[in-house]
């Protein structure tokens, strides 16, 4: 993780909310961070939440990377690319190529 984590996390979830009202259904791994703060310094946890991070890349419609620096980021797009998730870089590309969700 670089930067700072908090920050980074509330950054990610914006966007997140900016999904939601988009009417798509959007996973959002940095929640995480608030049920383990910890588990970037050290505790052995992180890898746990980044394995579980890219199980649910695999059943997602796409991946939208948000920019700036983060380790964690890139391992996702390098997943997302390997099983066939498309990647996309900005909202805008995205809302172009991915519908929003479904209502149940």
């Amino acid at each position: 993780s670089q930067g700072n984590p908090q920050a980074n996390c509330m950054r990610a979830i914006a966007v997140g909310f900016q999904l939601m009202d988009a009417g798509y259904a959007p996973f959002v791994p940095h929640y995480s961070h608030f049920v383990d703060p910890d588990s970037i310094h050290g505790t052995g946890r992180y890898e746990q939440w980044i394995s579980l991070d890219l199980s649910w890349i695999t059943v997602c419609d796409a991946l939208l990377r948000i920019p700036g620096p983060s380790g964690g980021a890139d391992r996702e797009v390098e997943w997302a690319q390997k099983v066939g998730v498309p990647v996309f870089f900005d909202l805008d590309a995205l809302y172009v190529s991915v519908s929003p969700t479904k209502e149940i």
